[in-house]
């Protein structure tokens, strides 16, 4: 029997926009005679939006936006201590497919260190996996290197963090958590050298409706405020690097361009509300 190709007319595959929204658009199959993909019309929902006004020191009381300082690179001298944050949304996925950013990246900078976040790695063999791909791809480049994982227990495949560290910048110990506090989500790493520290964090993102802003930003043990204490409490130069989920300005998101972006959590809601200048708090819960 002779083969006979498909069309697109034939069939509809989502595309990776519809899989994100968890089909909130409920989207037809094309026709033959159109060979065009029709979508059904979409619902918008306006929820009430309740409008906070808070004091961010002098400048909020007057009204005006937050100042954002340009600042020059600094110009790296011989002796200088280069740390790397990145947010790699799955490091099993960049070092099988992505491989060559990451070697690049350790040409052009040199680090001594680099945190890894969202490594999204739930187990040890997938860890120790990733931790022999890592190394054959920068010790060529930054000599020998030490690691230190952090995985999430809480939940498959989601959040954590890893760090490598370069032998000759020296000794150090690792700490995973803040405080004494558990940490199943793998979101902290601290190193602890002779004359400084630096501590790697994931911040949670406030989600979805906000349903994890108080646990950010709500009461003395949340966690924005105990990660603060955290590196106040040492006693040598402290280094505070990772993603920290603030996303003041658009160029802070990666997938800007999503329709859905607006409707998304925290700080991401200023953009949906123009009219409000960003020293302003909204609490969409109602």
């Amino acid at each position: 029997m002779p083969y006979k190709k498909r069309s697109r007319s034939d069939e509809y595959v989502a595309s990776s926009q519809d899989r994100e929204t968890n089909n909130d658009q409920n989207v037809e199959p094309m026709t033959a005679k159109s060979n065009k993909r029709t979508k059904a019309p979409r619902k918008v929902t306006h929820k009430a939006v309740k409008i906070v006004n808070v004091a961010y020191a002098e400048a909020n009381e007057r009204g005006e936006k937050i100042p954002i300082t340009k600042l020059e690179r600094h110009k790296k001298g011989k002796d200088d201590f280069t740390a790397i944050a990145w947010n790699v949304d799955s490091l099993r996925a960049l070092l099988n497919h992505n491989v060559q950013e990451l070697i690049d990246l350790c040409k052009e900078e040199q680090p001594n260190v680099i945190g890894f976040m969202n490594i999204r790695l739930s187990d040890e063999e997938m860890c120790e996996q990733c931790d022999q791909l890592l190394r054959a791809a920068v010790e060529n480049i930054l000599g020998p290197v030490e690691t230190v994982w952090n995985r999430c227990t809480a939940k498959k495949g989601y959040s954590g963090t890893a760090m490598i560290v370069r032998k000759s910048v020296g000794k150090f110990d690792s700490k995973l958590g803040i405080s004494d506090h558990a940490d199943p989500e793998g979101r902290t790493i601290t190193l602890e050298f002779d004359d400084m520290v630096v501590v790697l964090c994931y911040v949670p993102n406030s989600g979805h409706g906000l349903y994890r802003l108080a646990y950010r930003t709500s009461g003395r043990r949340c966690f924005d405020a105990e990660l603060a204490e955290y590196c106040k409490s040492f006693d040598k130069p402290t280094l505070l690097l990772g993603d920290m989920n603030v996303a003041d300005r658009d160029v802070d998101i990666w997938n800007v361009d999503k329709p859905y972006i607006p409707k998304k959590s925290g700080t991401a809601m200023w953009r949906s509300h123009p009219e409000i200048t960003r020293t302003t708090v909204l609490m969409v819960n109602e």
